[in-house]
């Protein structure tokens, strides 16, 4: 079982006031705890809740869109999809990446590096996570909310950063290629961003058939 945390060290483990968490328990944004005695437990599906409802709430979003979104039952993988295209809509092309990256919770990240030592710095150079000069980590939202879904699942931290720096070596690999024989003019911003879908959508289709066999 993963760690729990009482009302007070989830406050204490998020930075907001228990008040503000009671606010999210009424507004639907955060699910009830499991209770004990007494006494109620949050675990890590609560702090991926929280870290989704923060990464709205620090882009500009009222508590009330966000609320109305979480009624509609979004997985939080959706959700982060839906904020990342719609900060991408509005974003100036040489800030889109940067405005709809969220910052990981430092926590994870010292247990990822501790497990698979080198990983953040790896990461970062492929460019699969960001870090500012404070020494905050950010990624794209929607693959923390993967991160955050498959930790949920008692995945490791430092298998995921495993996984992340294969697929950002493969991502280079292909980089590479289209650079010494490109299918398209790499300078086009739509025509690069087709290329990127369709090379996911099949790393992605590829990546399913291989671990089903």
């Amino acid at each position: 079982m993963g760690r729990e945390y009482t009302i007070e060290e989830l406050a204490e483990a998020t930075g907001l006031t228990e008040r503000t968490l009671r606010l999210y328990r009424t507004k639907g944004l955060l699910d009830a705890p499991t209770v004990r005695g007494r006494t109620g437990y949050y675990d890590q599906r609560h702090m991926a809740q929280l870290r989704m409802v923060k990464a709205f709430v620090d882009h500009g979003f009222p508590l009330a869109l966000i609320s109305s979104l979480a009624s509609r039952d979004l997985v939080q993988v959706e959700i982060a999809r839906l904020l990342r295209a719609m900060i991408e809509r509005d974003a100036p092309a040489s800030r889109r990446r940067l405005d709809s990256a969220v910052t990981i919770d430092p926590m994870m990240i010292s247990v990822m590096d501790r497990q698979r030592p080198g990983s953040l710095d790896e990461l970062v150079t492929l460019g699969v996570m960001m870090r500012d000069e404070a020494g905050n980590v950010h990624a794209d939202a929607v693959l923390v909310a993967l991160v955050n879904a498959l930790y949920v699942h008692d995945a490791r931290a430092g298998s995921l950063g495993g996984l992340g720096v294969a697929a950002g070596r493969l991502a280079h690999e292909f980089a590479d290629g289209q650079r010494q024989d490109p299918v398209i003019d790499l300078d086009n911003e739509d025509a690069l961003r087709l290329l990127v879908e369709l090379a996911t959508s099949a790393f992605r289709e590829a990546l399913s058939h291989a671990l089903r066999r």
